[in-house]
């Protein structure tokens, strides 16, 4: 899907998920803004869904919802520091904005397998 956004993204998808990230980057250093981080965590997701203009990844995106935001909570409980995570979701942003449909794959697996690892269900 980050590569389909790659491809698809235009300028006001791009200010979406610039929008999106700054939010993560100005609540992350706080644990007390951990609920706020998760919606602006979620709402990323949710505009990179969009910026693929692709129907059925959006429906997706809208089912999904509840379900990664359950994921960003859980995660975030589970470490010290959202450090780590941004950067992923930085690498998602810049590879979407340079229209590098490799990238943004690989930035998205790495988001999705340093959530898995947060949560335990693989190890690193």
């Amino acid at each position: 899907m980050a590569g389909l956004a790659a491809l698809a993204a235009q300028a006001e998808d791009i200010d979406q998920l610039e929008n999106a990230f700054a939010g993560m980057q100005s609540t992350a250093g706080s644990v007390d803004s951990r609920a706020e981080h998760a919606e602006y965590d979620v709402a990323f997701h949710d505009a990179a869904y969009r910026a693929s203009h692709n129907l059925v990844w959006r429906q997706m995106g809208h089912l999904l919802r509840p379900s990664i935001m359950a994921l960003v909570h859980r995660s975030q409980h589970r470490t010290d520091t959202l450090d780590d995570s941004l950067a992923r979701h930085r690498q998602v942003l810049e590879a979407i904005r340079n229209r590098d449909v490799n990238a943004a794959e690989n930035a998205a697996r790495e988001v999705l397998r340093r959530t898995a690892t947060d949560l335990g269900i693989v190890s690193q």
